[in-house]
């Protein structure tokens, strides 16, 4: 599930353009209810109330028992794909999002960039220690039906390049 608003107490919100969004901390745990194992948490709110509310969300995921994915306490972290066992098949899940506000750095927590580069070697990595590989990018115009074609090129290629399946 894709957890587009920080899970987190009342914090600052963040300055930024566009809006805040933040939900109660006790939706993890009802997410975990109607059966989601992972939480992908790159997406442009996941820093709309910073580091904190950041790794408040991680957190209250982790306390559900869920797995998060897409955003880290840097952006080693945030690039790690999730591995999991479905049945008898191991799939890797990788979590990104068009570089927008909160992109992690290699000093800075934040969400996985989409770039070219770094979901071949996630893929690479992901397809040598899993069975399927899926990757969800948070990427696309707002409020439009259809996805850009540069976005249905990228999607295309990754699997081509090995990816089982592109979410957007």
């Amino acid at each position: 599930v894709n957890v587009e608003a920080p899970l987190c107490s009342q914090l600052q919100p963040t300055q930024k353009i566009g809006p805040n969004m933040r939900s109660d901390p006790s939706c993890a745990s009802i997410l975990a209810e109607a059966g989601f194992t992972v939480a992908g948490l790159a997406n442009n709110h996941a820093m709309d109330f910073g580091p904190e509310g950041l790794n408040q969300t991680i957190n209250n995921i982790l306390r559900a028992n869920m797995t998060p994915v897409g955003a880290g306490v840097d952006l080693q972290s945030a690039q790690k794909p999730t591995i999991l066992k479905c049945g008898t098949a191991t799939v890797a899940i990788i979590a990104a999002c068009e570089r927008e506000f909160g992109i992690a750095n290699e000093l800075n927590p934040g969400v996985a960039p989409a770039d070219i580069i770094s979901l071949l070697e996630q893929l690479e990595w992901s397809r040598d220690n899993a069975d399927l590989v899926f990757i969800t990018l948070h990427a696309g115009i707002e409020m439009f039906p259809l996805p850009p074609p540069a976005l249905r090129r990228l999607c295309r290629y990754l699997v081509t390049k090995g990816a089982d399946g592109v979410f957007c």
